[in-house]
């Protein structure tokens, strides 16, 4: 395991830099927009190897060796199985690229952050010193802040330089790195808050206190979705369940979806996003009425509280209990308040989405 931040500091300092001679022709761009290049998400492998195939005539950045943390990976040990993040778990705003050269770069950008975070998280869980622990993470939050800070140094030095600043790209490129790294310090806030605490900030608090100077009037964040699901997903998929935390959940899941789709959608991306976040809350509400009903389900997962086949069955069973014990009372009040009573038991349901 090697975690490192060499990509973006080429970026910025080395033979990645997008206004050197040798990166200007677009031509050279194209070969290397392939779809596991673009999209890679089976698995962290692919990730490394389509990058590493990208990257094969960037000998420099290839050969960096300034790495946060290094271990080889016959001697990893992990305190349990860790789930890969194989997505950006906070999606950014930014124009579309509109070149082979500016595409390059933006899924190089995008998917090294989802690299990067994916191999922090599987650090989180290595098992070694918990200081150790607390001391890289720390160092990461540091470095992406100075990537920050830097992006916003070149771009002033590009702007002064009358070749340099004639490519629209170079700016492309150097504000959808900054917005990155913001995605990338706001994600490392949410997975590692009890190690990296006091040493980061909200979007508010990077502009002031990193870049210094006024937050956008609009936010860099386009939607939470990706961390809705993931965190969802690592609770559902963890050995126990309190029916207090699991409606917290859901209340978590509700404000996720009320702050993004509120109003109408209008893309088929936005379209598959809501569509996670709603089967997040669905995963949910199926996992309070097993823990409310205490019905007894082997392997409670995700996957498997969405799975018709498994869920149906028991949702028919229960509510054909509950229609035998509404029937067994010969009186109407006894009967409505057999029915109060589990409407009642039901009231998590009652909102409007």
């Amino acid at each position: 395991m090697k975690i490192d931040l060499s990509i973006y500091q080429s970026i910025l300092h080395n033979d990645l830099r997008p206004w050197l001679d040798t990166n200007k022709d677009d031509n050279r761009f194209k070969a290397k927009l392939t779809s596991n290049f673009k999209k890679p998400i089976q698995s962290s492998t692919d990730f490394d190897n389509a990058l590493n195939k990208a990257l094969i005539d960037y000998k420099s950045t290839l050969n960096e060796e300034y790495y946060l943390f290094e271990l080889a990976d016959d001697q990893l040990q992990f305190n349990r199985v860790v789930d890969e993040i194989l997505y950006p778990l906070i999606e950014v705003k930014s124009d579309e690229p509109t070149n082979n050269k500016a595409t390059f770069y933006y899924y190089l950008i995008k998917n090294e952050a989802t690299r990067l975070i994916n191999n922090l998280y599987k650090f989180s869980y290595l098992k070694i010193n918990e200081s150790e622990k607390k001391n890289t993470l720390i160092s990461a939050v540091n470095r992406i802040n100075a990537l920050i800070q830097r992006k916003e140094q070149q771009k002033k030095q590009i702007s002064k330089n009358s070749t340099y600043n004639q490519d629209p790209n170079n700016y492309f490129i150097l504000d959808y790195l900054e917005t990155t790294l913001i995605r990338l310090h706001l994600e490392v806030k949410e997975l590692f808050e009890n190690y990296v605490a006091g040493n980061v900030y909200d979007e508010a608090g990077i502009y002031s206190t990193i870049l210094k100077k006024p937050q956008p009037t609009e936010s860099h964040i386009k939607d939470t979705v990706g961390l809705n699901h993931f965190k969802v997903s690592q609770y559902i998929n963890q050995p126990k369940h309190k029916k207090e935390t699991t409606l917290e959940w859901i209340l978590y899941s509700l404000e996720t979806y009320s702050k993004y789709f509120a109003t109408d959608i209008t893309s088929r991306d936005e379209a598959t996003r809501k569509k996670i976040l709603l089967e997040d809350i669905q995963a949910l509400e199926n996992l309070y009425f097993v823990q409310h009903y205490k019905i007894k389900l082997e392997n409670i997962t995700y996957t498997n509280l969405l799975d018709a086949e498994i869920v149906e069955p028991i949702f028919n069973d229960t509510f054909q209990d509950i229609e035998e014990d509404i029937e067994k009372h010969n009186f109407a009040d006894k009967r409505l308040n057999t029915i109060t009573k589990e409407i009642q038991k039901l009231g998590f349901l009652n909102y409007d989405i």
